[in-house]
């Protein structure tokens, strides 16, 4: 599978952007820039130029399209558009199949299998469709956010998966992804659906899809934030795609906003950047956002998604009644802000260490008092809340 970055007004691939960085052309411009200043400078790329303002991301706009990513700043990934292409067909295609589109996010610190997020249902899809997040609609397009982002890589995985449901599995998905409201249903475990502080046992051929059937669109995005040698992950649009139907979009596409016909209503999509045309092939793709501005009604989506992975290895028994998850959820949420609180102080500790005299002091102390900010505004609950102007060793 591949995936590519919309820089300015080119889709520039993953691939030939890891090249670059390799080589050392994205390092020499980069430094370049930083001793003369001129953000005019370009960079060839195989499909287009890209402006230096471009490549370095939004913190030199006078009026960014995004907000600035990094540590201790806000993060969320979000599914603007997906587009089904021509969707595998099975029983001789005789039956539309139904649509999922599925998510996992992962740090390098969590070794297990990162909990899967279901996002969208959508029933008998059609071939070319466009599937687009509405209020009208079950489901969410967050595939992952947090008030201040505290990893230093997150691997994000995207997935279209094209099987048939029976009706009342169908039913019984649609209902919980209603009741899953602004954040995604979680899938902790093989045996569990989780959705709020409710857990239901995965029923009927959906376990077999989620876990048997073979995706018609997967990629795994690698979001580097503080990787030395590596140009940090910067806000942008990201369109995912298979490494097969490459060819499909080398006609010059980009990410554009769509109008209907009677200008009632927009949508985001592939288009070509000469013409406008909208892609309308065979090959499947999705459009992700990656952006640092702070969303208010996403604060309890950063605990429902760590209780997601750590409920993994409590669940047991089937809780019809939700209390014993609802339990387990709670005492995670405060497992949660306590870790945080512990390396908040043990932050604080380093600050207070600091040789004052040394020659890195004032690097030393902003990157500590970063990363320090950030695992304070991921703290929840008061009880775990630390003081950030007492700069005393405890």
């Amino acid at each position: 599978m591949a995936h590519a970055f919309v820089i300015g007004d080119v889709m520039v691939e993953a691939e030939e952007f890891s090249e670059k960085i390799a080589l050392g052309t994205v390092g020499r411009f980069i430094h370049e820039l930083d001793r003369s200043s001129k953000p005019e400078a370009t960079i060839k790329f195989r499909r287009g130029t890209v402006k230096a303002i471009d490549l370095l991301g939004p913190r030199q706009r006078v009026t960014p399209a995004f907000q600035p990513v990094g540590l201790g700043n806000p993060l969320s990934v979000e599914i603007l558009a997906v587009y089904t292409g021509d969707v595998p067909r099975r029983w001789f295609g005789f039956t539309k199949p139904d649509l999922l589109v599925t998510s996992a996010v992962k740090t390098l610190t969590y070794l297990d299998a990162a909990p899967r997020a279901i996002h969208q249902l959508i029933s008998a899809v059609d071939n070319r469709r466009h599937v687009q997040t509405s209020a009208l609609n079950e489901g969410s397009p967050i595939v992952y956010y947090t008030p201040s982002l505290v990893n230093e890589h997150l691997t994000v995985t995207l997935q279209l998966i094209a099987d048939t449901f029976d009706k009342t599995t169908f039913s019984r998905l649609e209902n919980l992804l209603k009741a899953a409201g602004s954040v995604p249903l979680f899938v902790p475990a093989q045996s569990y659906l989780l959705v709020g502080s409710y857990a239901a046992a995965i029923f009927g051929k959906l376990g077999q899809i989620l876990f048997e059937s073979p995706p018609f669109l997967h990629d795994d995005i690698h979001l580097p934030f503080n990787t030395p040698g590596i140009p940090v992950a910067v806000a942008r649009n990201i369109v995912v795609y298979d490494y097969k139907d490459r060819t499909e979009f080398e006609n010059d596409c980009t990410v554009r906003l769509i109008q209907s016909a009677d200008a009632s209503k927009t949508r985001v999509a592939l288009v070509n950047r000469q013409t406008g045309k909208e892609y309308n092939g065979a090959a499947p793709y999705a459009i992700l956002s990656l952006d640092g501005r702070s969303r208010q009604d996403l604060n309890d989506f950063t605990p429902r998604f760590a209780s997601a992975a750590l409920l993994e290895r409590f669940l047991g028994a089937p809780d019809t009644g939700g209390q014993a998850v609802q339990t387990l959820q709670s005492a995670m949420q405060l497992y949660n802000d306590f870790v945080y609180h512990q390396r908040a102080q043990s932050i604080k500790r380093q600050l207070a260490d600091l040789d004052t005299n040394a020659s890195d002091y004032v690097e030393q102390k902003e990157a500590l008092e970063t990363l320090l900010s950030a695992y304070v505004r991921n703290i929840h609950q008061a009880l775990f809340k630390v003081d950030l102007t007492d700069d005393k060793k405890d």
